[in-house]
């Protein structure tokens, strides 16, 4: 998924070939998902999702957008109550995040 949005959409790319030949190339929802944390481009990736050849394959109308921030957030909180729960602060970039959980000694900021 990262690889396809990497080059140029309009010069007979492997989705275009596709595309010429009728053919439709299918995309598993959870790799659109994990491909939103890696592309540098989003607007690129929409363009690859949004071609007519390509058909987003998941078993429910999901938002693989929404997915990907809730997965975030939700692997977030886990980081944040496995700390908590084991007494240990998490290393961070935005310490100020956390200021009020635990009486503010949960985060140890780091170099971004």
């Amino acid at each position: 998924m990262v690889e396809l949005t990497r080059g140029p959409m309009h010069d007979g790319g492997p989705i275009a070939e596709l595309d010429e030949d009728d053919t439709v190339v299918g995309i598993p929802f959870l790799c659109l998902s994990d491909a939103m944390r890696a592309v540098a481009e989003l607007d690129r990736l929409h363009m690859l999702v949004t071609h007519r050849a390509v058909r987003v394959l998941s078993d429910g109308p999901w938002s693989w957008r929404a997915h990907a921030a809730t997965r975030d957030v939700v692997g977030l909180a886990s980081a944040v109550l496995a700390a908590m729960n084991d007494g240990v602060p998490m290393l961070t970039c935005h310490s100020g995040l956390y200021e009020g959980i635990n009486n503010g000694n949960l985060a140890i900021e780091v170099p971004d």
